[in-house]
């Protein structure tokens, strides 16, 4: 991101990047968020926290575009799920403050568990991502051809071309459902596939 680009930026997101204790999500999804209480007060968004969140987007977008030129099943996997992981931390970076002190040692233990008490209307972002998080943990390190044990004793499928490229599509939305929420413009255009070997 250029300076001019950056200072732009910068500029909308310390006026628009507003945040509340009850949070309602930008057009057109406002109709189904709660009702912000009488009174409820606004806390305008630190400047040091808004360039964080703006270097996680640099970078889940970057990851993105990493992932299209992934040679291999795997590797395009991997690298599309940090992209969605950074542009989670991008809304923990803007939302998180709030959760100092309120979690008790029965609380959230990654990412995943946390982005939806930041953001319930990420929630089902944060359970798709969680599931894909587990089925490559599952996978491991061994070959992305081969047949894999699964829990009690079934046997997990192989990752295929297919499901590594939708991972790179959703994490795209992903990104994109992330900027608007913190008030930016979408990126344009989708994220270009090059051939991979399996």
């Amino acid at each position: 991101m250029d300076a001019a680009a950056g200072a732009g930026l910068m500029t909308m997101t310390t006026e628009q990047m507003m945040v509340t204790r009850a949070d309602a999500p930008p057009e057109p999804l406002r109709e189904q968020a709660p009702s912000r209480p009488a009174g409820a007060e606004r806390e305008r968004v630190p400047a040091t926290r808004v360039a964080s969140a703006l270097d996680l987007l640099d970078g889940s977008q970057a990851s993105l575009l990493e992932a299209g030129h992934a040679e291999h099943i795997g590797q395009r996997y991997a690298v599309a799920q940090l992209s969605a992981l950074r542009a989670a931390a991008a809304v923990l970076a803007v939302r998180g403050p709030r959760l100092a002190g309120s979690r008790g040692s029965g609380g959230p233990r990654n990412l995943w568990e946390i982005l939806p008490a930041v953001a319930p209307e990420l929630q089902e972002w944060a359970d798709f991502f969680a599931l894909c998080a587990t089925r490559r943990e599952v996978l491991g390190r061994a070959s992305d051809t081969a047949y894999h044990p699964g829990p009690e004793g079934s046997r997990e499928e192989p990752m295929t071309v297919r499901e590594a490229d939708d991972l790179v599509r959703s994490a795209q939305q992903f990104h994109d459902r992330v900027r608007t929420l913190l008030g930016l413009t979408r990126r344009t255009g989708p994220v270009l596939l090059a051939p991979m070997t399996t």
